[in-house]
């Protein structure tokens, strides 16, 4: 069995739980790369693609909200990609497709994409798969096209792959993924809590590791720690990749990531005497122990105009984000179709800003009745709940942009 073959056994028995990365959201794209002077199609209207798209909740959720958008997703889990079908089926939504394949299938037939998004997977793949990510970009970005890759960075995460060399060791050679796991949470506790120095600087990283992976789920602990593929890059080794494919590095999508203004004079000196901002970048990332990237790349030799400085973005309404604060409430309020769907199968739901809610108990009850044929009175009375309840539970849900009027 090859390492695919092993990565693609390991995620059709253990899906990732469904999540949504605000990042790579279009607007957000937009907002990012018009900052550097770059003018990109407006996420309405644009074609995006998304590589290792997983059953699909990152692009179904753009896709609700941008109806005149068009998504294509592309994963070789076909357990996943079915799953997925079924959601948009049950959506009824027409703007969005999801195949079963891998990135050779990408070609000149798939037509040029305004976005192209690969999420968590230039780390976690064989160095041709890597090369081809790229590739992709180059070829199926369109003129004014922005690609959003995301990649485990250094030299943060060498120290993160010393915990995975442990939990590894541990998880040994357990085949089913749920034991893998538990076998590697028990090493890991256990390594902690014998190191010869608990107070020491290994002791203390094991203990906040072990802490910080608590709150992970299997899932996460399975595929961002178990697989067999698991490597970091500096920015500057993924922006010589990109160059290859006739990509240009254009800025971080997290971007400012670190206020220039929290940069002590020393830090200014030094950074002002590098060459480039590859290599400034690489010297944060060195002070600040980043241990994620996530670029935006242009074509090569995109035409760029002045630097934007757009508002701020917690300001930003996205395209897709239907009511704004301060509208008034619809007599029968109605929440987001996709978000029902998701309720009724838990607590954890997509929001129209792209975000990922995990609504309480009353919440997802009081979601589950926003059909838009109900009062915000019948609501609380087959809730059980008095109607000033009711009321403050939909004004948290239309804060949290999950209602549609």
């Amino acid at each position: 069995m090859t390492h695919l073959d092993a990565t693609r056994e390991s995620y059709e028995a253990m899906p990732y739980e469904r999540l949504v990365h605000r990042f790579t959201h279009p607007d957000r794209i937009a907002l990012a790369v018009r900052r550097h002077g770059f003018e990109p199609v407006p996420a309405a209207g644009a074609r995006v693609l998304e590589l290792g798209c997983a059953s699909g909740d990152n692009l179904v959720g753009m896709a609700y909200g941008l109806p005149s958008a068009r998504f294509v997703g592309v994963d070789f889990s076909a357990r996943q990609i079915g799953a997925g079908r079924r959601l948009v089926e049950a959506l009824g939504i027409r703007n969005v497709s999801l195949v079963a394949g891998d990135l050779g299938d990408v070609d000149e037939g798939w037509g040029a994409f305004d976005y192209v998004l690969a999420h968590g997977v230039l780390s976690w793949v064989p160095e041709p798969v890597r090369r081809r990510v790229f590739e992709v970009c180059g070829e199926r970005l369109s003129e004014r096209g922005a690609a959003f890759v995301s990649w485990n960075a250094l030299p943060g995460w060498r120290f993160r792959h010393l915990v995975r060399d442990v939990l590894r060791a541990g998880a040994g050679g357990a085949r089913e993924p749920g034991e893998r796991a538990r076998l590697a949470r028990e090493r890991l506790a256990l390594v902690a809590a014998s190191v010869v120095d608990p107070a020491g600087p290994w002791g203390r990283y094991l203990a906040e590791r072990g802490a910080e992976l608590a709150d992970e789920s299997d899932a996460d602990l399975l595929h961002d720690y178990l697989e067999e593929e698991n490597e970091a890059f500096s920015l500057g080794d993924v922006v010589a990749r990109a160059g290859a494919a006739g990509l240009d590095y254009l800025c971080d999508a997290q971007e400012p990531f670190v206020p220039p203004e929290t940069w002590s004079p020393e830090v200014r000196r030094v950074l002002e005497g590098l060459r480039g901002e590859v290599e400034r970048e690489e010297l944060l990332d060195v002070l600040r122990e980043r241990t994620l990237r996530q670029g935006l790349f242009v074509r090569a030799g995109a035409k760029r105009g002045p630097r934007e400085v757009p508002a701020a973005e917690e300001g930003l309404e996205l395209a897709s984000v239907p009511l704004s604060r301060g509208a008034p409430l619809s007599p029968r309020p109605r929440a987001s179709a996709l978000a029902r769907l998701q309720a009724a199968d838990g607590p954890r739901v997509t929001s129209f800003r792209h975000r990922n809610v995990t609504l309480d108990p009353l919440a997802t009850a009081v979601l589950l009745l926003l059909d838009g044929t109900r009062t915000v009175e019948e609501v609380a009375g087959e809730c059980g709940e008095p109607e000033f309840v009711a009321e403050a539970v939909v004004e948290r849900l239309r804060a949290d942009a999950l209602l549609e009027a």
